[in-house]
């Protein structure tokens, strides 16, 4: 079974893992309230899921004096959530932090040794197909559409490239939720809407970070839209959903190309 942690496969580290509980799921996030004098509680849920922890059992059989240290620079290296793909769970990724804590044990006379390393995952796991749009909307408005049947409210990253004359963008996400994205016009390569993180930042052609760019974006939401919990747009789970980006709109001229990358996602 292999492993691979924000880019690094386990097996460079000659680190055989144990994945038996790389099946967990996570639980509601809810608040219980006793009532005295009332048989069962409340249940207050807070409408999404708590993060999970996931622990992998790995050996080194050999040369762990070499191979030990070697992984343990690379995987104290990583810092925050890193995508965690599992040869168990084929399709999908999870998003996973590594906060530190190794034990082994070694047999010396081997020179062998076993450790468990424990994950912070996020409830949910991502789809590795099926999650990507393209549109262009360089000549004429163009439209998207896209089914979200796993269950899971999703999160899109919005990647808008080439916009120098800015760009507008509908989403439709379901239950009558629904956003109109507008960009300035801009000198950057691409502006990125984060709709998980809530942030935007401009990228250059490689799509490296080059500054955040709020302050470039409006977002508005229609009328039935839902934003009590937030403001940027999500896709709840249902069919017929679909993103359109516009060549003409209000009296304005736009050219550029869009590239989607949904974050479909299931339990």
């Amino acid at each position: 079974m292999g492993i691979t942690f924000g880019g690094q496969d386990f097996e460079t580290y000659k680190v055989k893992v144990d994945g038996v509980k790389a099946f967990q799921k996570p639980v509601r996030d809810r608040t219980l309230v006793h009532v005295p004098g009332r048989n069962g509680d409340l249940i207050l849920d807070n409408g999404c899921y708590q993060n999970i922890d996931i622990t992998y059992h790995c050996l080194i059989k050999d040369d762990w004096k070499t191979y030990f240290p070697a992984f343990c620079k690379m995987i104290y290296g990583m810092q925050g959530y890193q995508e965690l793909y599992d040869d168990n769970l084929p399709g999908v990724y999870r998003m996973a932090e590594f906060a530190g804590g190794i034990n082994p044990e070694i047999i010396f006379t081997t020179d062998e040794g076993t450790f468990d390393i424990t994950f912070n995952c996020k409830p949910q796991m991502y789809l590795t197909a099926g999650s990507d749009l393209d549109l262009d909307f360089r000549t004429a408005d163009d439209t998207e559409t896209f089914n979200n049947e796993y269950g899971m409210t999703c999160y899109p990253r919005i990647r808008v490239n080439n916009a120098a004359s800015g760009a507008v963008i509908y989403v439709s996400g379901g239950g009558g939720n629904d956003w109109t994205i507008e960009i300035a016009s801009n000198s950057y390569d691409g502006i990125v809407i984060d709709c998980d993180s809530e942030t935007v930042y401009a990228v250059d052609e490689m799509g490296d970070f080059v500054a955040y760019a709020n302050s470039l974006v409006t977002i508005t939401p229609g009328a039935g839209t839902d934003t009590d919990e937030r403001d940027f747009p999500y896709l709840l789970s249902a069919t017929g959903l679909y993103i359109k980006a516009f060549h003409s709109y209000g009296g304005h001229t736009y050219t550029g190309k869009v590239m989607v990358d949904l974050r479909l996602t299931r339990i």
